[in-house]
């Protein structure tokens, strides 16, 4: 019997198979690849819809502009970045009115990135629609994105993009084809990473 055995591994790893005997077995989790942001130089700049003011510095909790586009403004615009910008998100629900119409021509690399992320967490921040164009080493982290109407997250011309721990949601019935026809749509970009997110919602394609 054991020299069978000893037979059956010889010819399973000739064919390049291992045994079950042989197998790790990894968990999920560790099973699926990450993309590796390293160390960024960032600065941080807080954004609170409720307590903020855009007059602030934004440096820290309690030196929070009012509004995201106040923030999307302070990074500078068609210019590779040498130092990023991190943007945290405290816990609520941002209207339309306090982010950005359009995001566009924002630069970072990968030592210096544009972050985009709930500070406390996933779950604890709810955005509208999204429509960026032209960024660049862009990262959205823990947010939740929730619209009817068009398309609710979309990037347009765009490279070097991580989504990680994000939900993007589409609203309505989809039966009747009232909800969005992709939930996020991606053209023209490249180097686009979508790690552990909760993307649902549209009649056509979720992405």
């Amino acid at each position: 019997m054991a020299t069978m055995r000893v037979a059956q591994r010889r010819r399973s790893r000739a064919l390049g198979i291992e045994t079950c005997e042989r197998r790790v077995v990894m968990s999920a989790e560790s099973l699926l690849p990450s993309y590796d942001i390293g160390t960024p130089d960032v600065v941080d700049i807080w954004v609170d819809p409720t307590a903020g003011n855009d007059a602030r510095t934004g440096a820290s909790r309690d030196l929070a502009v009012r509004t995201l586009t106040e923030a999307w403004r302070r990074v500078p615009i068609r210019t590779t970045l040498t130092q990023g910008v991190r943007i945290n998100l405290v816990p609520g629900t941002y209207s339309q009115s306090v982010i950005p119409n359009y995001w566009e021509s924002r630069w970072g690399t990968h030592a210096a990135p544009v972050i985009v992320r709930a500070a406390d967490g996933p779950g604890t921040v709810v955005l509208p629609t999204l429509n960026l164009f032209d960024v660049r080493h862009f990262y959205l982290e823990g947010v939740e994105v929730t619209a009817g109407g068009g398309d609710v997250v979309h990037f347009e011309s765009s490279r070097n993009i991580l989504l990680r721990n994000v939900t993007i949601r589409g609203t309505g019935t989809i039966a009747t084809y009232a909800v969005p026809q992709e939930t996020l749509k991606i053209n023209q970009s490249q180097y686009v990473y979508i790690e552990n997110c909760d993307i649902s919602g549209a009649w056509d394609n979720a992405i």
